[in-house]
């Protein structure tokens, strides 16, 4: 099954691209339509730790935070596998909180490339996709859309703070306080 699926709302077309350009210098978050959430996931690696973070954000239609969370973990071998770490980690957290309808969010274009693709993904972090995959069929809809760092900022921002953290930090309906300003900037229009 392609990740790229609807069910219960068969006249929904995911968007091609879920940011807008204000300026050319920046790049802002457009909310999902509704009922649809969108989950924003980043990875990070921090070398000198030999770790990796993990960051997640969820909107609902008006672009308000239903929940994130930071995450910190050992240091795989390669830095595609953290974002296909990143990945998984926001497609569990979705599912874990009943987050139905989907549009999952990366700035890796190579991750996101890899749904598009029926067969199965054989690099290193290929389990890792089969994995969403099979995820992605207990919701009633998911996609997955590529976007520039810039619309990613919230989630990218959540994944460098990991390095602050012991293991998971998860907020529900906000975002760690520090990163108040950049969801701020991230909805400003």
């Amino acid at each position: 099954m392609r990740p790229t699926t609807t069910t219960a709302y068969e006249d929904f077309t995911p968007p091609k691209c879920c940011s807008i350009s204000r300026s050319p210098a920046r790049v802002r978050l457009i909310p999902p339509p509704p009922p649809l959430f969108k989950v924003n996931f980043d990875g990070v690696v921090f070398n000198e730790d030999r770790k990796a973070g993990v960051g997640v954000v969820i909107r609902n239609y008006l672009g308000q935070i239903m929940a994130s969370m930071t995450e910190k973990c050992n240091l795989p071998t390669l830095v595609d596998e953290v974002e296909a770490m990143a990945v998984v980690r926001a497609v569990v957290f979705a599912q874990e909180l009943r987050f139905s309808s989907n549009i999952l969010e990366g700035d890796s274009k190579k991750i996101m490339n890899t749904f598009k693709n029926d067969e199965p993904a054989f690099a290193s972090y290929g389990h890792l996709i089969e994995e969403v995959k099979f995820l992605a069929e207990s919701f009633v809809v998911f996609s997955v859309s590529h976007v520039k760092r810039q619309s990613n900022s919230v989630a990218h921002n959540l994944a460098r703070y990991a390095r602050h953290i012991s293991d998971l930090s998860v907020w529900i309906e906000s975002v760690s306080s520090h990163l108040n300003a950049v969801t701020l900037a991230d909805l400003v229009v």
